[in-house]
């Protein structure tokens, strides 16, 4: 955001293209996840430690000491453990390449994904609308 406000401060017009990954670290696929590890070099055993961390499992939320009712996680980056995030980044990033074009810059958060560019100003909004629908 502060450096939309930059370019807006240079006297450039901001196209933004916003979105959010419904329930995306609740649905992903085992394989890929592993692929993708694989694809950026890690050993197999980093590989089989990540199959297992990933496996189907129970699970509950502890918060101030009271506990929630069990549940699996399954097909999923569970974003309460310490790997989770790491993970979906890892999985996600393929994505933010494919945005990385034309002079477009990603900026991603979690499961946010937002893509943003900055225009001369005078440039007409069906431009930039155009422009920005190419991402999609």
């Amino acid at each position: 955001m502060c450096t939309w406000i930059l370019l807006i401060c240079q006297g450039l017009v901001v196209g933004i293209y916003l979105s959010d990954v419904f329930g995306a670290f609740d649905h992903v696929i085992l394989d890929q996840v592993l692929g993708r590890l694989r694809f950026l070099g890690l050993s197999e055993s980093y590989i089989n430690f990540f199959h297992s961390f990933l496996k189907p499992r129970r699970a509950v939320v502890v918060c101030d000491g009271a506990f929630s009712r069990s549940f699996q996680i399954k097909d999923m980056l569970f974003q309460g453990t310490v790997l989770g995030p790491p993970l979906w980044n890892t999985f996600f990033g393929p994505v933010q390449d494919v945005t990385s074009v034309d002079s477009f810059e990603p900026a991603v958060f979690g499961d946010d994904l937002n893509v943003f560019k900055g225009y001369p100003t005078g440039t007409l909004s069906e431009d930039i609308y155009a422009d920005l629908h190419y991402i999609e």
